[in-house]
């Protein structure tokens, strides 16, 4: 008997010890359909309503993939109680994204049955779940959306910070954002209409089914929504830009102005060029059509920025033979820009905004007149569930999962007081080369 207690004992101990087994990677897309009730699923702060982290639960009893959407039982959860609990069952999730779709933490939209408010931002039943895995801070999409939006530009997609569980087993540290789309409470234009928003592409079919080069300076733009256009509103968009680029092309920038929003133009690259966007010229950057009237955004995708991208992949862009500097040089002029920075209207009206914002742009590292900085507010407030993400998530703050991001230092302080002198020598330096300093 004294020796049946201890088997049984061991096979105890030893089914405890298998619990605790982190998952492979691959169970990270894969299911208990024995979860029941997964807001009751442990926590890393399960028990601190102030870590600001809000929590999202996903039960799915299929693989988790990125060619379509599987149903899944999806709850949204505010510790705090300020907002409503989310719970739709009939639900569904796919891995989004383009390169992050590989990393090993996956990022994923989640479809909602029905077009619903998460958290006080605007309703929708699409939502993005961006993973941040090249980016070791987490911080970068947070920093230039709330810095967007700060500087007045529309249709910037709201963002909030939430712990994420799939099948009850925790995932990381998520920011859960609005996906750009045509809509009421997104970019919020006729698209029976002939208004368009487009997403520039690097070659056909990257994002977007449908696609055309526009007639004068062959950039080619995808069709982001509607994303199948009819014939005649394809003509309508070539002859919209047939006639615009004609003018920029001949440096008409009274006529130009007539067809474009530059204020938009001139905050769209002040976002890009301050955080030296890798993506600007390559992908998931926006236009939108309005009325008859291009306007530029919203802003999107900036986890490969701000001095974050491998020296190795993107030698222009770290300066590579040169300074070794990323902080230094012009690297957001895609698209029409070079053509305006042909026109002294433009230059001047950059200048003068640049100048403007610059409380907003230094508040992003460093405390000044507008309060404690952006950085320090984000980790004060979402500080616990930062540290989760590399402490109790299967994450290293050490590791490369991709060949486009930048070797990380040893430590998340380490990775964020780069982040946090990057920006300051890159304003400075922006200042001193448009002669603002």
């Amino acid at each position: 008997m004294k020796s049946f207690r201890c088997l049984i004992c061991a096979l105890l101990v030893a089914s405890l010890l298998t619990a605790c087994v982190p998952l492979n990677e691959e169970s990270a897309v894969s299911v208990d359909p024995q979860v029941s009730d997964p807001s009751q699923d442990s926590s890393p702060s399960q028990d601190k309503e102030n870590d600001g982290a809000k929590r999202v639960y996903i039960s799915c009893t299929q693989e988790i993939n990125k060619d379509v959407y599987v149903n899944a039982r999806v709850r949204i959860v505010d510790p705090s109680g300020k907002y409503e609990t989310i719970d739709d069952s009939e639900a569904e999730i796919k891995v989004r994204g383009n390169s992050t779709s590989s990393a090993p933490k996956k990022p994923y939209n989640i479809r909602l049955t029905e077009s619903t408010s998460v958290f006080g931002m605007g309703g929708s039943k699409k939502w993005c779940l961006l993973s941040n895995p090249y980016d070791k801070t987490l911080m970068r999409n947070k920093l230039s959306y709330d810095m967007a939006d700060a500087m007045g530009m529309s249709y910037v997609s709201e963002s909030e910070y939430v712990d994420l569980y799939v099948n009850g087993s925790y995932r990381g540290n998520y920011l859960l954002v609005e996906s750009v789309g045509v809509g009421k409470d997104r970019v919020d234009i006729d698209i029976e209409d002939n208004d368009f928003l487009f997403e520039y592409e690097p070659w056909q079919e990257y994002s977007n089914p449908s696609s055309f080069y526009t007639p004068v300076c062959n950039i080619l733009l995808g069709f982001n929504d509607r994303t199948e256009p009819t014939p005649q509103q394809l003509r309508y968009a070539e002859d919209f830009f047939a006639e615009l680029e004609g003018f920029l092309v001949a440096g008409d920038y009274s006529a130009s102005s007539e067809l474009m929003d530059m204020r938009s133009f001139v905050d769209f690259y002040i976002v890009n060029e301050l955080f030296k966007n890798v993506d600007m010229g390559t992908s998931s950057t926006r236009y939108y059509l309005r009325d008859g009237v291009l306007y530029a955004g919203p802003v999107w995708d900036l986890d490969l920025s701000a001095g974050n991208c491998s020296a190795s992949y993107y030698e222009d862009y770290n300066n590579v033979g040169g300074s070794g500097d990323s902080t230094e040089g012009i690297y957001a002029a895609a698209q029409w820009y070079p053509l305006l920075f042909e026109m002294p209207e433009f230059v001047s009206a950059l200048y003068e905004r640049y100048l403007e914002l610059q409380p907003l742009i230094v508040n992003l590292t460093t405390d000044n007149e507008l309060g404690v900085n952006r950085i320090d507010r984000l980790i004060d407030k979402y500080g616990e569930s930062f540290e989760s993400n590399y402490r109790q998530g299967r994450w290293k703050i050490d590791v490369v999962y991709s060949d486009l991001e930048r070797i990380p230092d040893p430590t998340f302080e380490e990775n964020v007081e780069y982040m946090r002198d990057w920006l300051i020598r890159r304003n400075e330096w922006l200042l001193e080369h448009w002669g603002l300093a």
